[in-house]
C-alpha cells in the first residue's frame, strides 16, 4: 500500500512489512479531548462493523496516545489495502491528530516525536504506566514487559516457587468469581489458565471485547488475583 495516495492532514509513518495485522499508533497535537476519544471509538466500531470478522482492540495512555490493534487475517486478502485505506479515511475525519505510525502489531513509544517524550521511557516503568498497572492496589508486584496485539500472557509466580493443580484452580476460580463490571457486553475475551514449571499461566485474548471493557478485563485479572494467597509477582508478556 502507498500511504501517499491518501491525503491526510496528519503525517503517516508506514512501517508494515507483514500482511493481515496492524497497530495504529495515534499521537495527538496536544492531548485528545473526551469528544475526540469518543470519535475514535466510534470510528473503531464502524470499521469493525464494515470489515467483520476483523478483530479490533485498543489501548490508550491517558489522552496522550491511542493505539488500535487490527487483526484482519480472516478477511479476504484482496481487502487488505482497502482496510488500511479506510482506517486513514476515518481518522482523517477526527481533529487533533498530529502523527500516525502504523506497524505490524505492537505499540510504539515513539522517541522521535517530541510530544511522546513524556511517556517514551526505557526500562520497566514505561509499560507498567502505559497499562495503568502503577495505579492498581495489588498485594503483589506486577510488571509488563511489552504488548503484542490484543493477546496477553500473565505469568504468575508464587512465593514457594511451585505451581501445582491447587494453585491453578485457585487462580481460575478467582478470575471466574471476579466482577469485571463490564458494560454494553459481558464478554471478557478468551481466557485460559494452565501451569508451566514454576508458574501459573493466564492467557487472555481480547478479540471481540468491547473497547470500553478492555482495560477493565486487563486490570480485573490482576485485581482478582488479590484473593489468591501466596502470589509473589505477576509478569505480563514475559
Amino acid at each position: 500500500m502507498e500511504c501517499n495516495k491518501i491525503n491526510t492532514y496528519f503525517s503517516v509513518d508506514f512501517r508494515i512489512k507483514n500482511k493481515g495485522e496492524a497497530c495504529f499508533n495515534i499521537f495527538p497535537e496536544t492531548i485528545f479531548t473526551d469528544e475526540q476519544l469518543d470519535e475514535i471509538e466510534t470510528a473503531i466500531d464502524s470499521m469493525w462493523n464494515k470489515y467483520f470478522p476483523m478483530c479490533l482492540s485498543h489501548q490508550r495512555h491517558d489522552k496522550d496516545i491511542v493505539c488500535i490493534f487490527a487483526d484482519y487475517q480472516y478477511c479476504e486478502e484482496k481487502l487488505y489495502d482497502e482496510i488500511l485505506e479506510s482506517f486513514l479515511k476515518v481518522f482523517n475525519n477526527i481533529s487533533g491528530i498530529k502523527k500516525l505510525i502504523i506497524n505490524d502489531g505492537s505499540i510504539i513509544m515513539d522517541d522521535e516525536d517530541a510530544e511522546a517524550d513524556e511517556y517514551s521511557k526505557s526500562g520497566e516503568a514505561g509499560w507498567d504506566e502505559f497499562l495503568g498497572l502503577t495505579q492498581l492496589d495489588l498485594n503483589y508486584t506486577a510488571h509488563a514487559e511489552g504488548i503484542e496485539g490484543e493477546c496477553f500472557d500473565y505469568n504468575v509466580y508464587f512465593t514457594d516457587g511451585t505451581a501445582d493443580k491447587k494453585k491453578v484452580d485457585a487462580v481460575r476460580n478467582a478470575i471466574q468469581d471476579f466482577d469485571f463490571k463490564l458494560t454494553d457486553n459481558d464478554y471478557a475475551g478468551y481466557l485460559n489458565v494452565s501451569s508451566e514449571n514454576d508458574k501459573v499461566l493466564i492467557y487472555l485474548d481480547l478479540g471481540n471485547v468491547e473497547p470500553n471493557n478492555e482495560n477493565k478485563v486487563i486490570h480485573g485479572i490482576l485485581l482478582a488475583l488479590n484473593s489468591v494467597q501466596g502470589i509473589k509477582k505477576v509478569i505480563i508478556n514475559e
